[in-house]
């Protein structure tokens, strides 16, 4: 599920590329949005994350994205959103049978501070952190699972990675 924030992180790093650029060249020395979200649908194929097993995962969920870029170019941005979850498990043939085989919410949350590229890859010194956390019942049995995932990395003054880990937790 850690595809939630890769679209913001795109949209986080143009903005910081295109407006650090104007920031160098003398032009507007701050940018400041927010933008708040609410009651979004995305359904994508990925994996329930304490089986392992494919899953089309159906979401739904509120949520805020926040991006400044100081004078210098450099970029701070944050997106949390919590919500709920469907698991629908795919079927030998990649295909989900219709069924939902797991239900429960979520708190989804990623920030990173530096210089980006217009893809959101790092050009300079800049460090990212994702985490995520979640309950659910296996509508089949009963059975209670919760999860937690963190992802870190930090990049020198080239954009080369320094420190990058994933973490997973599932009880």
């Amino acid at each position: 599920m850690k595809r939630i924030g890769l679209g913001f992180l795109a949209v986080a790093g143009l903005l910081v590329f295109v407006f650090s650029q104007s920031a160098f060249a003398g032009g507007k020395p701050v940018l400041n949005i927010t933008q708040h979200f609410d009651d979004e649908t995305e359904t994508f194929n990925d994996v329930d994350p304490c089986t392992g097993a494919p899953a089309q995962i159906t979401i739904v969920f509120d949520g805020v994205f926040h991006l400044v870029v100081q004078s210098d170019g450099v970029g701070h941005f944050t997106e949390t959103e919590v919500g709920t979850f469907a698991f629908d498990y795919l079927d030998e043939n990649g295909n989900p049978d219709g069924q939902i085989d797991a239900t429960g919410r979520f708190t989804e949350w990623d920030g990173g501070n530096g210089l980006f590229d217009e893809e959101g890859n790092p050009i300079g010194k800049a460090e990212f952190t994702f985490t995520l956390n979640g309950k659910g019942t296996r509508l089949a049995t009963g059975e209670s699972f919760s999860f937690h995932a963190l992802a870190h990395a930090t990049f020198d003054q080239l954009g080369n990675p320094k420190v990058a880990f994933e973490k997973a937790h599932c009880v």
